[in-house]
C-alpha cells in the first residue's frame, strides 16, 4: 500500500487511508518547560522532515508511485506548508459506526462510506466537528477542505490520517495533511470532502498543490 501518502486507486474502485495505529504518547502539557517544549519541537520537526523524505522516496521509485510515469524521472520532492505546531492537536473519536455518509468522488461517482466518529478540533477561531471515515478494514481518514485550497493547496480538498494515542485520544497534525491521489493524476477517482469537513479558515500546513 501506499504508506503515509493516502492509497488511491483507479476510477471505479473505492479509497481506503493507512490504519489507526497506537502510537505515541499524549502531547506534554503546559507545565512542561521551555526547554522540554523546544526539544519537542525538534523532535516533532525532525520526525516530519523524515516522513516528507519516506513519501519522496515512495513517489520516485515505487511502482504504486501516483505520479504520471512521464513525470516521475524529472521528479524531486513533494511541497509542504512550514511545520507548523499550531495545527497539531489531541482530540477524542465521537464514535458513528453505524452511520453511512454518501461521497462525491472527484470522478462524479457517489459511494457510500462508513463513519467512523466525529473528531472535535479545536482550531483557534472555534472547535469544528470533522467526520472521520472508516475504510473497509479499520481504516480511518478525514478528508477536508480549507480556504487554502484552490490558493496554495490542492483545489479538490486533503486528506489527514489521524493517530490512535496509547491513552485513547486521537492525534490530528495537519502537519502531514496529504494530497489525494487525483492531484497528481486524473485517472484516479477521489473521494472529496462532505460538507462538514469544509473549513471556514485556512489551515497553513501540509502538502501544497502539485505542480
Amino acid at each position: 500500500g501506499c504508506r503515509n501518502v493516502g492509497t488511491m486507486v483507479p476510477a471505479g474502485e473505492d479509497h481506503h487511508l493507512g490504519p489507526v495505529r497506537p502510537l505515541g504518547t499524549p502531547a506534554t502539557g503546559s507545565v512542561a518547560s521551555d526547554r522540554m517544549r523546544n526539544s519537542g519541537y525538534e523532535q516533532e520537526r525532525a520526525a516530519w522532515i523524515e516522513w516528507r523524505r519516506e513519501r519522496d522516496r515512495f513517489c520516485a521509485h515505487h511502482y504504486a508511485s501516483p505520479l504520471p510515469e512521464e513525470r516521475m524521472g524529472d521528479f524531486k520532492s513533494l511541497e509542504y506548508f512550514d511545520f507548523n505546531p499550531e495545527m497539531v492537536f489531541q482530540s477524542k473519536l465521537q464514535p458513528r459506526s453505524k452511520e453511512t455518509i454518501e461521497i462525491v468522488a472527484s470522478t462524479g461517482s457517489r459511494t457510500a462510506y462508513r463513519v467512523a466518529g466525529v473528531v472535535a478540533v479545536p482550531f483557534a477561531v472555534g472547535t469544528r466537528d470533522l467526520v472521520a471515515l472508516q475504510g473497509e478494514e479499520d481504516e480511518m481518514f478525514i478528508p477536508f477542505r480549507d480556504d487554502t485550497c484552490g490558493a496554495g493547496s490542492y483545489g479538490g480538498g486533503r486528506y489527514v490520517s489521524p493517530i490512535l494515542l496509547r491513552d485513547g485520544t486521537l492525534r490530528v497534525d495537519f502537519n502531514r495533511a496529504v494530497n489525494p491521489y487525483c492531484a497528481y493524476d486524473s485517472d484516479f477517482s477521489c473521494p472529496l470532502p462532505p460538507a462538514q469537513n469544509r473549513l471556514p479558515l485556512r489551515v497553513d500546513a501540509g502538502e501544497r498543490d502539485y505542480r
